[in-house]
């Protein structure tokens, strides 16, 4: 009996197989020019509105502005990262681009990872370094003054994280769930939870993102606004608190697409 020496090896494919293809596809999604225009035009605008509405009715108004920017730069970040990413995945699994994407040699971990990085590299720079860069802008055009630029950096990890947990609480959502209300609803109505919550007791600030963008029920400023203002935060445990249930997200979502029928 021959025997064959001529077997091909079969290689199994890698676990971030196609990620850089999918990755540069999410990406341009946010530059290309007249859609990163709009965004950053709409972001810049929700964020620093109000605290330049107040800077106009009180000119020497130096931290009333500071809490308000902390708040808006976290709801516009947290709502608007929601809306944009409520088709990220069940929009393409309804249409059949899901599957066709699937259907090359890309695995569904680099799907997830492409999605989940691409899209918070491209918030992050829209939705929270150029607003809050302009805040900066905005504080000393009004009040003379300059910021603590050391602090920029802190203020742009805080007010990303914040961002970063809805986007892949979302991103979670729709790996499982192809109900595009409550993909779009359930982190909404955690966000809108939160402040009903802390209007009566701060007992469970520590384990929440709340307190990342949010002042206290008691007036204590938010994490983002003391570190602006050069203070200490009330506390840092919710920034370790919440980069894990991001951690966590990312990974339940991809249990979540090994487990579609796509």
């Amino acid at each position: 009996m021959l025997k064959n020496e001529n077997l091909n090896q079969i290689t199994l494919p890698r676990w971030n197989q196609g990620f850089n293809n999918l990755f540069r596809a999410e990406l341009s999604r946010w530059f290309k020019k007249k859609v990163f225009l709009v965004r950053l035009l709409l972001w810049c605008g929700f964020t620093n509105g109000m605290a330049i509405l107040i800077w106009l009715q009180a000119p020497m108004a130096e931290t009333e502005p500071i809490f308000v920017f902390g708040i808006f730069a976290g709801l516009t970040s947290s709502i608007g990262i929601t809306i944009i990413m409520q088709e990220s995945i069940v929009g393409e699994i309804k249409s059949g681009t899901a599957s066709w994407i699937l259907s090359k040699p890309i695995t569904r971990k680099s799907y997830i990872f492409a999605k989940w990085i691409g899209n918070s590299i491209g918030a992050a720079i829209s939705m929270i370094f150029a607003p809050t860069l302009i805040f900066y802008v905005l504080y000393f055009f009004f009040t003379g003054e300059v910021l603590n630029l050391e602090m920029f950096l802190p203020v742009f990890v805080v007010l990303s994280l914040n961002m970063l947990f809805f986007l892949t609480f979302t991103l979670m959502m729709g790996s499982f769930q192809q109900n595009t209300s409550l993909v779009i609803g359930v982190p909404i109505a955690f966000y809108v939870l939160q402040q009903i919550l802390f209007n009566f007791t701060n007992s469970l600030i520590d384990i929440v993102p709340w307190g990342l963008t949010n002042p206290l029920s008691d007036g204590t400023p938010s994490i983002v606004v003391s570190f602006i203002l050069g203070v200490q935060p009330f506390s840092l445990l919710p920034i370790f608190i919440t980069s894990f249930y991001v951690i966590v997200f990312v990974i339940l979502a991809i249990i979540n697409m090994q487990k579609q029928d796509i």
